[in-house]
């Protein structure tokens, strides 16, 4: 019976230490890319296949379209800053609700700045493999954001 309990004693240890690693890479993206605009880093963050499921019709996908995706709203909303309301994680999935308040001071969907404070709220899904996000699922209030800076999405 020891022995039983201490295998199950090192694998919860295992998985623990394995959640908190993924849940450290997924703040680092928030804190250390989105929040300051260092795109550079993504490539530690995110594998190389990564899979992106919030991809339009004729967009690229990976890594290329979260990319495009963070700096079009750094662009538009150059002061833009990520609060991490609740993270979640179990095994190699990490789920995060977060706001992104910021000032829309540049073009954003065609949209002219306006200069008024946005706040855009959503639900961003990861899977993390080798320490590595390998799969992205990103679920946002949109049309609050489009609101906001003059219309509804159209």
């Amino acid at each position: 019976m020891g022995r039983w309990r201490q295998e199950q004693r090192r694998l919860w240890e295992a998985k623990a230490s394995e959640v908190e690693a993924n849940t450290r890479t997924v703040r680092r993206i928030y804190e250390e890319v989105l929040n300051t605009g260092a795109f550079d880093l993504a490539g530690e963050l995110f594998g190389p296949q990564v899979v992106d499921h919030r991809r339009l019709p004729g967009d690229p996908g990976g890594l290329t379209n979260i990319l495009k995706g963070a700096q079009l709203n750094r662009a538009a909303f150059p002061d833009l800053q990520f609060t991490l309301d609740v993270v979640m994680a179990d095994g190699d999935l990490v789920f995060v609700r977060w706001t992104m308040r910021g000032t829309h001071q540049g073009e954003f969907m065609g949209r002219p700045p306006t200069g008024r404070p946005v706040e855009w709220r959503g639900i961003t899904q990861f899977r993390l493999a080798n320490g590595r996000v390998v799969e992205r699922w990103l679920y946002a209030d949109d049309l609050a954001l489009h609101e906001q800076v003059g219309g509804p999405a159209g």
